[in-house]
């Protein structure tokens, strides 16, 4: 009776498990859906900036800081991603041009810089946000396609900018409805 019994509780284990294991994962997604934050990638050269080299000088282009500025409207936190090596120059330039939302954050890790195997940097921001879990729920935008891999490895969406402009509010918009679309969580 007794090992009839330990069968019994063993069987119903067995199919009540990948039901707890659902019931877990959906806890774990709404609590993660609570507390996420949408967030805004953006590579730095040919998209916040436009023009020169890589290590120095440049300009604004027309829509970058409205293009920042819709990310914000939309409730989507800044960070940025980029290949550029001097530090001091990218965030002299961030911070003399951008709101408060991208450069209270010019010392931390939501700006990476220095990286051109962007992947970690990707992942080292989302780190920062806590979104390693949720992906999806950011959007990468850079001007060259070469870097649309980064974003694959990590699952983060990617919207490419075209690097004569920068980053446009166009641009914006289509990487918040790529995350709407894809962001388990919805848009916030």
């Amino acid at each position: 009776m007794m090992k009839r019994s330990a069968v019994l509780v063993l069987a119903l284990l067995a199919v009540a498990q990948p039901w707890l294991a659902g019931v877990a994962a959906q806890a774990t997604t709404a609590v993660q859906c609570e507390q996420r934050r949408n967030l805004c990638i953006f590579d730095f050269d040919h998209t916040l900036k436009k023009g020169c080299c890589y290590h120095c000088c440049g300009v604004l282009p027309a829509e970058a800081v409205a293009a920042v500025r819709e990310c914000i409207e939309n409730n989507f936190e800044i960070a940025i991603a980029s290949a550029n090596r001097n530090y001091n120059f990218v965030r002299d330039f961030l911070g003399a041009n951008f709101p408060s939302e991208l450069t209270s954050k010019l010392y931390t890790e939501a700006v990476q810089t220095g990286q051109s195997y962007k992947t970690s940097s990707l992942t080292a921001v989302l780190r920062y946000h806590g979104m390693q879990s949720n992906p999806g729920c950011a959007v990468f935008f850079d001007d060259l396609w070469s870097n649309k891999k980064y974003a694959d490895d990590v699952g983060i969406p990617f919207e490419k900018v075209d690097p004569d402009y920068g980053v446009s509010v166009t641009n914006v918009k289509d990487g918040i409805d790529k995350v709407r679309k894809g962001c388990a969580c919805g848009v916030g």
